[in-house]
């Protein structure tokens, strides 16, 4: 069997039997490259005084008022208890106690532990 010729694709690359019709020809262009501008460096910042103002003087509104009653001071030891007091030094009695207690017991166990 005979096969026939391959037909002609077009390819990206050209052959010799391809003339181009124009060369490509770049002219480099000369890019101006940008001037340095003085950029200014950040100032730290300044404190501003501020400004202080003298406390004015408030007028207090006074008025004259009698006192009707006598103003009697009643001291906390001779205040009516309704509620009864706590007592601070029982609990420190009770956990004292218990630490005593369980110092003896940790004791006795290692007592207890050398004798066998």
């Amino acid at each position: 069997p005979v096969t026939p010729p391959p037909a002609e694709l077009p390819t990206d690359t050209p052959t010799l039997t391809d003339t181009p019709t124009a060369t490509p020809t770049e002219t480099p262009t000369d890019t101006p490259e940008p001037e340095p501008t003085a950029t200014p460096l950040p100032q730290p910042p300044t404190a501003t005084p501020t400004p202080t103002r003298l406390a004015t003087p408030t007028a207090v509104a006074q008025t004259e008022r009698q006192i009707d009653a006598t103003v009697q001071v009643a001291f906390q030891s001779e205040a009516p208890s309704t509620v009864r007091r706590p007592q601070p030094y029982r609990l420190l009695a009770a956990v004292a106690l218990f630490g005593a207690f369980t110092l003896a017991l940790a004791f006795w166990q290692l007592g207890r532990r050398r004798d066998r």
